[in-house]
C-alpha cells in the first residue's frame, strides 16, 4: 500500500434469515389480525378477485369468512361467492357440490335438463342420512311464467338448465339446509328483484354556533330551527324594528346586539371530520360522497386531496 492511500474498510453483508411459512407450500396461513388484513389488502388489488371486491379488503374477508362456513378454501371462495342482487350467493355448481358433499347427504335422484324441459318441470329427490324418508321438490314451468322468469335470458337460452337449478335448489334448502349456511345459487338470485335503496344524500348538518351572553345568563346553543329571520329572503327589511329610543337607550347602557358568526362552509366541516379520522373509523371513499356533491371542482379536489392524505398518513 503506497504512502497517503487509506484502507478500504470492508463491511460485512447479513443475509436475512428466510420466514418459514406455517404449512409447506403455498398456503398463507396467517396467525395475527394484522398479517391477515395485510394479506387480505394485499389480494384485493389483484384481478383473482370479483371487480366488484377490488380495492375492498374488508369485502375479501367476508367472503373468506363465509367460505370457511361452507368448508371452501379462500381463493376458491372467492371464485365462488358474489353479492347479486343484495344477496350472499354462490354459483350454481357450487352450492350443488356443497349439498351433494355434505356427510348428511346419503343419495339423490335428479332429472335431468333435456328431460325436464320435455315433461315441463325440474325434479329433485334428496335423502339426508339418520331421516327415514327421502324429500323430493319440483319446479315447473307454469311456475316460472307465473313469477315473469321467462323473459329472462337464461331462461330464454338454457330453460331446462333453470328448472334443474331451481329443483336443486328447493331440495337442497328444505333437506341440508346447514349445507349451504343461506348462501343462495347464483341462477336464482339473478331472478329476485333487487331490493330498492334509497340513494338520496342526507342533508349536511352543520352545528349553529353557541350564542355569547351579553348578560352574564349561561351561554345557549342556538335552535337548528331557522327563525322567521333566517327565511327572509336577501335584501328584505324586518317589519319589526327596533324604536329610536330603545336603541339610543341600549347604546347608552354600552350594549350591543352581538353579531352572528358565520356559518362555516362544507369544505371547512369536510376536513375537520377528515381530520378526526382514526384508523378504526376511517370510512370508504363513497362515504365522503355528500361532502363533494354539489360543490365546486376546486373544492371537490382539495377534499380529496386531504381524504388522500389522512388516508397515507395512517397506513392505510
Amino acid at each position: 500500500m503506497s504512502n497517503g492511500e487509506q484502507p478500504i474498510e470492508k463491511k460485512e453483508i447479513i443475509a436475512r434469515a428466510p420466514r418459514p411459512l406455517v404449512k409447506a407450500g403455498f398456503t398463507f396461513l396467517p396467525d395475527t389480525w394484522e398479517s391477515l388484513y395485510a394479506y387480505a389488502k394485499e389480494i384485493s388489488q389483484t384481478d383473482f378477485v370479483p371487480k366488484s371486491m377490488i380495492g375492498k379488503p374488508g369485502a375479501v374477508l367476508a367472503c373468506w369468512q363465509k367460505g370457511q362456513e361452507v368448508g371452501l378454501p379462500p381463493m376458491a371462495a372467492l371464485e365462488s361467492i358474489a353479492i347479486i342482487n343484495g344477496r350472499p350467493s354462490i354459483h350454481s355448481n357450487g352450492y350443488w357440490s356443497l349439498i351433494i358433499s355434505h356427510p348428511l347427504c346419503e343419495w339423490f335422484r335428479e332429472t335431468a335438463p333435456d328431460e325436464a324441459l320435455k315433461q315441463g318441470y325440474g325434479e329433485c329427490t334428496i335423502k339426508r342420512r339418520g331421516n327415514l324418508h327421502e324429500v323430493t321438490r319440483r319446479f315447473s314451468m307454469e311456475e316460472a311464467k307465473a313469477a315473469g322468469l321467462l323473459t329472462k335470458d337464461n331462461w330464454k337460452n338454457y330453460p331446462g338448465d333453470m328448472l334443474q337449478n331451481r329443483a336443486r335448489h328447493r331440495a337442497g334448502d328444505d333437506a341440508i339446509p346447514e349445507a349451504a349456511q343461506g348462501l343462495l345459487p347464483a341462477d336464482v338470485a339473478r331472478d329476485i328483484p333487487e331490493e330498492p335503496r334509497d340513494v338520496t344524500p342526507e342533508p349536511l348538518k352543520i352545528p349553529r354556533p353557541i350564542k355569547e351572553p351579553s348578560n352574564g345568563q349561561p351561554a345557549v346553543a342556538s335552535s337548528s330551527k331557522p327563525t322567521d329571520s333566517e327565511n327572509e329572503a336577501p335584501g328584505e327589511a324586518h317589519q319589526e324594528e327596533a324604536e329610536p329610543g330603545q336603541a339610543t337607550e341600549a347604546a347608552a347602557n354600552g350594549e350591543s346586539k352581538p353579531e352572528k358568526e358565520p356559518e362555516k362552509s362544507v369544505e371547512e366541516v369536510a376536513l375537520e371530520e377528515i381530520a378526526g379520522y382514526t384508523a378504526a373509523t376511517f370510512p370508504n371513499p363513497k362515504d365522503i360522497n355528500h361532502f363533494l356533491k354539489g360543490q365546486p371542482g376546486k373544492v371537490q379536489a382539495r377534499i380529496c386531496a386531504e381524504y388522500n392524505r389522512k388516508k397515507r398518513e395512517l397506513g392505510l
